[in-house]
């Protein structure tokens, strides 16, 4: 059966300019992750002040994706952030810096941020990219306090964004879990270990059933007893075996409606309305 959960905000104070936004999650018979809250968000804390993103940029914030927001994490997991930056009016212009990714360890791919413009951010978001939207949803954020109003609108979005481009939307959830699939069956080639691209192959296809069905509410969400098994797959020192065959896409059709293209000009006004506003005050000189 699947969890319910009302979320709420709570605003801490990270620094002079940040504050960390953690949405309690208060669900029945949810599966405690291994690496606690306050872990998590210590880990990320140390992450923006060692990588020191801000140098040359304008941050809007820092969002968590990956296996923390599926209640797949361990001890051993990575951290991995987003960091979404703001142009000034000159960068729209003449352009922005490119995204960059920033590393704790320079000799290995863990604990990173990557760095995504808002600009890059808002077009995926219209296009229903499933990557993207996720960090509309992730319990795990750190905001510049000066967009905290626009974070809360824009996040308040996450559902319609889900709605406003379903063909896109489904064909993005089934392109990342195909390349699941595809990473598990050459793991499996090889005689390697393809529990973790295998879960989180099983974790896409959740999404996909959730969105095929319009569960929408829980659409990131695994049910604790699919939660798991899912964590004993991706932590098992034994290689699986892999289905041999593809993804089913014409099981999972979607099309643009009349309803859906009314969300997506909807999304589309307030997202150019977000933006002029967030442009507007990240070309403010701060005063302190």
């Amino acid at each position: 059966m699947a969890c319910f959960y009302k979320p709420f905000f709570s605003l801490f104070k990270f620094s002079k300019k940040f504050v960390i936004i953690i949405i309690e999650v208060k669900e029945r018979k949810r599966k405690e992750n291994k690496m606690e809250r306050k872990t998590i968000i210590d880990k990320m804390k140390s992450m923006v002040e060692t990588t020191n993103v801000e140098a040359n940029r304008e941050v809007f914030g820092y969002f968590l994706y990956g296996s923390q927001n599926y209640g797949l994490a361990d001890e051993n997991s990575d951290i991995d952030m987003y960091c979404i930056t703001v142009p000034s009016y000159e960068e729209v212009l003449f352009g922005y810096n490119k995204n960059a990714t920033f590393k704790i360890n320079q000799n290995d791919d863990k604990n990173k941020i990557t760095t995504k413009n808002i600009v890059d951010f808002f077009k995926e978001l219209m296009k229903g990219n499933f990557s993207t939207i996720e960090l509309l949803f992730t319990p795990y954020v750190i905001i510049n306090e000066k967009y905290a109003e626009e974070w809360e609108e824009l996040r308040n979005m996450r559902f319609s964004f889900l709605q406003g481009n379903p063909k896109n939307t489904m064909n993005s959830i089934l392109g990342t879990a195909k390349s699941y699939l595809n990473i598990a069956k050459e793991k499996e080639k090889r005689y390697e270990l393809n529990g973790k691209a295998l879960a989180n192959y099983l974790r896409t296809m959740d999404s996909a059933d959730k969105y095929y069905n319009k569960n929408y509410t829980n659409f990131y969400e695994l049910s604790a007893a699919r939660s798991t098994v899912l964590t004993s797959i991706k932590n098992s020192s034994e290689v699986f075996e892999v289905d041999s065959r593809d993804i089913q896409y014409n099981f999972y059709e979607q099309r643009t409606t009349a309803t859906s293209m009314q969300i997506y000009e909807k999304n589309k006004k307030a997202v150019v309305n977000l933006f002029k506003t967030i442009l507007t005050k990240g070309d403010e000189k701060e005063s302190y």
